[in-house]
């Protein structure tokens, strides 16, 4: 018998006042540390010719686009602010703009993910969790997954679907070049010397940081929190219950991804309430882990 998630959802010790309880302390003191992460690499990037200096800013500023792509999953289930139309606003300003990509987009492909979870067709991030993971680390350093996934678009869809806002391509190409902008000004901003060579080296990295090591970072999280070699029996997400390390560099507080599967409209502070009621539950044990950075999944 293949067991879904509603499966494990009447099994597990939750509380209804949870869904929806946004905590708005929550939403910007996550942004207060996506954006100290994010400036302080970009000064250095910006500021030093030293190569050690580089790559450890080219490294953090990866894990700030990983740090606003899970801000990003939260705002895709409105969970960031209480208003739906000032969640999304808030979210493209604050988040979008720096990684080149509408709340809209990111949310009608994750809910894509929460409707076909290990469909080899319909799920867009079967890839991440299928395909062997130092495999996949490569594709992602040497660019070939951003490459993969820029070739697949199809542009027709945009223009055809009217309904889909996010869709919309004249909405996307003048989102690109707006982003592009405030990256090219922040750029000039924060460079000591600024001549065309210094810019073009900064502007290469940050998009390497933004379309390299963040898939990387979002890979290995992606790939422990799904990856079995039983989608029958467990077709849902695990939880990993790391230490502050891998929560900084990897999870970036999306470790609750058991919970957030059954109870996507719970945000994730409000798992830990839950998490301790459920996870010595034998029942439920092959859904928690204890790191990142050792694949021991059923």
């Amino acid at each position: 018998m293949t067991l879904k998630t509603s499966h494990f959802r009447k099994k597990y010790v939750s509380s209804d006042s949870l869904f929806k309880k946004i905590n708005v302390f929550y939403t910007f003191r996550d942004l207060i540390t996506t954006y100290l992460i994010f400036f302080i690499s970009f000064y250095f990037l910006n500021k030093t010719n030293n190569i050690i200096l580089l790559i450890f800013s080219v490294f953090f500023l990866g894990v700030a686009f990983n740090w606003i792509n899970v801000q990003m999953h939260e705002a895709s289930h409105y969970l960031l602010l209480k208003n739906k139309k000032f969640n999304d606003y808030f979210t493209n300003l604050f988040y979008g703009i720096f990684s080149f990509r509408l709340i809209n987009n990111y949310r009608s492909s994750h809910w894509a993910h929460h409707d076909k979870l290990h469909d080899s067709n319909e799920d867009p991030d079967y890839h991440l969790y299928t395909t062997p993971l130092f495999k996949g680390i490569l594709y992602d350093l040497s660019l070939l997954t951003i490459w993969k996934f820029g070739k697949e678009r199809n542009v027709l869809n945009w223009k055809n679907n009217k309904k889909n806002k996010s869709t919309n391509l004249n909405i996307n190409i003048i989102f690109l070049i707006l982003s592009e902008a405030v990256i090219l000004l922040l750029i000039y901003l924060f460079l000591a010397d600024k001549n065309i060579i210094n810019i073009i080296k900064v502007e290469f990295l940050y998009h390497y940081s933004l379309f390299a090591i963040s898939v990387s970072l979002i890979r290995i999280r992606t790939h422990v929190q799904h990856a079995s070699e039983n989608y029958e029996k467990y077709d849902v997400s695990r939880t990993t219950l790391c230490n502050f390390f891998e929560t900084f560099f990897i999870g970036c507080r999306m470790n609750y991804h058991f919970e957030h599967h059954m109870f996507p409209n719970i945000p994730y502070y409000g798992f830990k309430e839950t998490i301790m009621k459920n996870k010595d539950n034998e029942y439920f044990k092959n859904f928690y882990t204890k790191t990142y950075l050792k694949i021991d999944l059923n």
